[in-house]
């Protein structure tokens, strides 16, 4: 893990914290499934609010919504996505 990601990682990140999208991904996806590429196509399809500075991609983490989120959606036997 990068340096910088263990220093966020120590406590410091509080939902209105700015976070670089590789920083963020790392922290909401521990597990390594979600990259800065993923979190822009989340973006794109308005899943996700991303705002730019100096260049750069900066997000913050929900936690309230993306626990909702992630308990609202799951996958039946079927492979059909069911939301509610």
């Amino acid at each position: 893990m990068k340096r910088h990601i263990r220093e966020r990682s120590s406590g410091q990140v509080g939902p209105d914290t700015p976070l670089r999208l590789e920083v963020a991904a790392a922290l909401a996806y521990p597990d390594g499934s979600m990259t800065a590429s993923g979190l822009r196509k989340e973006a794109r399809k308005g899943r996700l609010i991303i705002e730019r500075t100096t260049g750069k991609d900066y997000t913050t983490l929900p936690y309230k919504e993306v626990r909702a989120r992630h308990s609202t959606i799951r996958v039946v036997p079927s492979g059909q996505p069911v939301i509610g």
